[in-house]
């Protein structure tokens, strides 16, 4: 294990520890792996402590608190923290971290703090040397500052990712920005030269820079207002080997400043400072002109002109006033004063002394306009008068309570309202005059009031004096007095006959939703029966366009040819043999549409019945799949025969399961391009047979899927054109439900489908 020693001098100066060791433990007692402290920390201290330490058998916080010589150590060193880590443990041995701190332990989830742990971690595990360089590098890469490192010749070591994003530079090397590349400029806007660059100056100066203003545009011409600090860091020899430099971005600092004396000029109230005699002004806020009229260049000049805007009976509080100043004693004093309209207002005049030494150096304070303040209060007292005058003529009861609960006022009609003289209920608890059922109610009610201190509403059943119950909608707030509650103010609004007529309502409603619901439900019905209808009428044209398409088609050739033959006696005899054997396939194929649709509306109407018959389903299947074979050939298409040479009886009606197969087959080969792979497996179960068709074609569109073997539709393959009446795969599904099995459709575009067909044998 290398390099630990200068890992715990890393971690100490991130953390501020001032004495980190490491211990370890390998069951046989402890020892210290190493340790890095401050020279503040006596020798002598540590040498007790560690002498102590190592009689330890068990490494852990509680063991540690016990020793005498860490009570010592803490006092004398006045240490107010120590913190303890486990850094790793396993069977054998257990090494444990241990820090020394003046103040707090830094937060366990300091990135900075978990990173050197980390690397610290690594180091005891590994024999390699750790980097101590590579691990500031890592901590300085996100710090919270832009960082530049450069050497004695102003060229760059290293700088983080904020210098690189606040000047605008990309990729692992910077120009030489010494030269040609940054550019700063003073706050007069003038460019500063390259050797007055703070990381430069701190070489050629053989000294730190501190707090230097350096001004910086970038490409989207912001300026930006930067205060640099460069560390100049010595080699061995005490000779300047590189600078340290943090950029920290003051723009904003900049801006709080400005909006502070825009906020100030435009306040109601002037801020000053001034010498203890006040002839002397260091700073006035603009708005002394607005308030007294006075401009801010001319405020010293006009000093004996603002003394005698002061009305002549109020000189002798302003004298006082000054002479508390200049005693040291902070003061304030209200005086009429005539504005630059010659209006007479009230000022608040308010003065703070700042002493050096015991001596009285400046004042500061602030000059206000309180005429509005001083009328509001006139206001208030004939508002005051207004509102018992109110109180006594509304008809709601209007009350305050101590802050025990107990009525303090009340008004007439309010307590007439229950019965009652004011005389009667003032004196007794609010509590008295509620229903006995909704005591507790209030009493939550009221505690929420004074937990919010804010105004809140509930209602409150009242028994007046003949016990009849009274319903009130009562507002109510706390009283405060200096951030106490006192009290509590509040409005009752009689709410009886609304509650009354509320429940008859509801009682209403009650009977229209049922209505309604009755209603709905005979509407949904209607709606039902007409969308099946139309729902059938959509299914029946649908039917004969795809019906009237495909006798179309054979018609056509049929009668074309016949035409042809007919129209030419001197046709040649092969062409008419070609001709009629053209007519032929295509009324076989008319037949066999007619067919399928007599079969299918047979079915339908269940017009037929089953002939079922034990028969074997192998022999079946090989039957069918060889009568499909040749087209399959002639397309190019494989087909994998995978059925078991054994019987497999089954009780079914054979013609109808041989036809529901040469359905699904046939669509099979139809819709499997050249190449293609048609796969037939049959297995055997107990108590049923599986027959499973899967091809290599077109597949089909997920959302057609539960629609496949609806009636009458037809389901439309991306790409496809091929011929078909649309109701093949219904009636597929109509033969395989007549036995009581299961037909399931697995597909995917451009991939293939797989049919699987159960039967039951029996």
């Amino acid at each position: 294990m290398k390099n630990i020693s200068q890992i715990l001098k890393l971690m100490s100066k991130y953390t501020n520890a001032v004495y980190t060791y490491i211990l370890f433990n390998d069951g046989n007692g402890a020892s210290i792996l190493s340790s890095y402290y401050e020279n503040e920390i006596k020798l002598k201290l540590i040498a007790a402590f560690n002498e102590e330490l190592i009689t330890l058998h068990s490494l852990n916080e509680v063991a540690l608190s016990d020793l005498k010589a860490m009570d010592k150590l803490k006092k004398e060193s006045k240490l107010k923290t120590v913190d303890v880590s486990e850094l790793l443990v396993n069977s054998d041995h257990k090494y444990l971290l241990i820090q020394f701190f003046k103040n707090d332990a830094p937060d366990s989830v300091n990135e900075d703090y978990l990173l050197i742990k980390s690397i610290l971690l690594d180091a005891l595990q590994s024999e390699e040397t750790v980097d101590v360089k590579d691990i500031e590098n890592q901590l300085f890469q996100y710090a919270d500052t832009a960082i530049l490192y450069t050497d004695r010749n102003g060229k760059k070591i290293f700088s983080n990712s904020l210098f690189n994003q606040w000047f605008g530079l990309t990729g692992s090397e910077m120009p030489s920005f010494t030269l040609t590349g940054l550019k700063f400029y003073n706050s007069n806007g003038k460019r500063i030269d390259v050797a007055d660059y703070p990381y430069i100056k701190s070489i050629s100066k053989n000294r730190t820079t501190s707090e230097q203003d350096l001004y910086f545009t970038d490409d989207s011409n912001t300026e930006k207002h930067f205060k640099v600090n460069s560390i100049l860091i010595r080699d061995t020899k005490n000779e300047p080997e590189y600078v340290l430099s943090t950029f920290w971005d003051a723009t904003k600092e900049d801006n709080i400043a400005e909006r502070l004396k825009e906020a100030a000029d435009n306040l109601e109230i002037v801020i000053y400072s001034s010498d203890a005699d006040g002839k002397n002004s260091f700073a006035v806020s603009g708005s002394v002109q607005k308030l007294l009229g006075f401009n801010v260049p001319n405020i010293e000049e006009q000093r004996i002109s603002l003394i005698r805007k002061i009305i002549p009976d109020d000189l002798p509080k302003f004298r006082g006033f000054l002479k508390n100043l200049r005693n040291g004693e902070p003061a304030s004093v209200e005086y009429h004063v005539k504005d630059s309209d010659e209006n007479l207002i009230t000022i608040k005049h308010t003065g703070f002394p700042v002493k050096m030494k015991d001596k009285v150096e400046r004042i500061v304070g602030y000059i206000s306009n309180i005429s509005n303040e001083k009328s509001l209060v006139e206001d208030l007292k004939k508002l005051s008068g207004r509102y018992d005058q109110l109180a006594e003529i509304s008809d709601d009861l209007i009350f305050t309570l101590n802050s025990s609960g107990y009525f303090t006022t009340i008004n007439n009609n309010g307590a007439s309202l229950l019965g009652y003289s004011k005389e009667k209920i003032i004196g007794k608890h609010f509590l008295e005059f509620i229903d006995e059922n909704e005591k507790a109610k209030i009493a939550i009610a009221f505690q929420r009031i004074l937990n919010s201190k804010t105004p809140h509403s509930f209602i409150a059943g009242f028994n007046d004096k003949m016990e009849r119950k009274v319903q009130l909608e009562v507002t109510a707030q706390p009283i405060m007095t200096k951030s106490n509650i006192t009290g509590m103010l509040g409005v009752g609004k009689n709410i009886t006959d609304q509650i009354r007529n509320e429940n008859k309502l509801k009682e209403l409603n009650s009977k229209l939703v049922e209505a309604n619901r009755l209603i709905s439900i005979e509407r949904d019905r209607a709606k039902q029966q007409i969308s099946v209808l139309e729902e059938i009428n959509n299914l029946k044209n649908e039917f004969i366009s795809n019906v009237s398409h495909e006798l179309r088609t054979p018609l056509a050739s049929i009668v074309g040819f016949a035409e042809t033959i007919a129209s030419d006696p001197e046709l040649p005899r092969e062409m008419i043999t070609e001709f009629n054997e053209i007519m032929f396939t295509e009324a076989k194929r008319l037949a066999r549409l007619i067919n399928d649709v007599l079969d299918f509306s047979v079915l339908e109407a269940g017009e037929e019945e089953l002939h079922k018959n034990d028969f074997d389903i192998v022999s079946a299947l090989k039957e069918i799949v060889s009568a499909y074979s040749g087209q399959a050939f002639d397309k190019g298409i494989k087909v994998h025969n995978q059925i078991p040479e054994s019987e497999i009886i089954i009780k079914a009606d054979k013609d109808r399961i041989s036809k529901a197969f040469g359905h699904v087959l046939s669509n099979a080969v139809k819709f499997t391009p050249s190449e293609g792979i048609i796969t037939v497996i049959a297995q055997e179960f107990l108590n049923e047979v599986e027959i499973i068709v899967s091809d290599t074609g077109i597949g089909i569109p997920e959302e057609q899927i539960p629609i496949l073997f609806n009636k009458f539709q037809k389901v439309y393959r991306p790409g496809s054109q091929l011929p078909g009446a649309g109701f093949g795969l219904a009636s597929v599904k109509q033969i395989i439900d007549l036995h009581k099995g299961l037909v399931q459709v697995k597909s995917e575009p451009e991939k293939g489908t797989t049919v699987i067909i159960r039967l039951p044998k029996n």
